[in-house]
């Protein structure tokens, strides 16, 4: 189980919409946690990823507290 008031995990490459969700967590005061995924390489293929975003697509968040 997760501790409450966790951080959110943001699944993050510095993309035009990767900004928009940061700033939008830093605006509402959220903590999180950066996992850069490096769409150069590829990483956004890697089953550890496809697992929180099966359609790989950036950016991806896991809220620790959110609903199941």
């Amino acid at each position: 189980m997760t501790a409450p008031n966790s951080p959110i995990e943001l699944y993050y490459w510095p993309t035009p919409n990767g900004w928009k969700v940061s700033i939008m967590l830093e605006e509402c005061g959220l903590p999180y946690d950066v996992r850069l995924v490096n769409i150069g390489k590829g990483e956004q293929f890697k089953p550890e990823f496809l697992a929180i975003s099966p359609n790989n697509r950036m950016p991806a968040i896991i809220d620790p507290d959110g609903p199941g």
